[in-house]
């Protein structure tokens, strides 16, 4: 009877490449990401059917919102990055990359210089 012990390290091999797959699919940084963190709140009371984008030029100097569903995504700054939601059409919400701002980033938009 044959032994399937040289199998054994090709099967580790793989069990790792998997797992670190699906680590770097959850870390990836991706707005479009099912589940993935949003600096947002879900409001009930303002369901919207449509996505509607109250900055749709994504314009630096203000800080814009996104409504969909029940949910409202708001521009933010994080670590003096800005980053801004935006409609992907009707039924889908994505986030810009992040833009440092000359001036700084405050409250979801870029400070203007002095």
């Amino acid at each position: 009877m044959k032994r399937n012990d040289q199998y054994a390290p090709y099967l580790f091999m793989g069990g790792i490449v998997a797992i670190v797959a699906i680590v770097a699919l959850v870390l990836n940084g991706s707005a479009s990401l099912e589940g993935a963190a949003f600096y947002g709140k879900m409001d009930a009371d303002s369901y919207q059917e449509v996505c509607i984008d109250d900055d749709p030029a994504n314009d630096f100097d203000l800080a814009g919102t996104v409504s969909l569903g029940p949910y409202v995504y708001e521009d933010y700054c994080q670590d003096g990055l800005l980053t801004q939601y935006y409609c992907a059409g009707d039924d889908n919400v994505d986030a810009t990359r992040s833009f440092e701002c000359p001036n700084g980033c405050w409250k979801g938009r870029c400070l203007e210089g002095q």
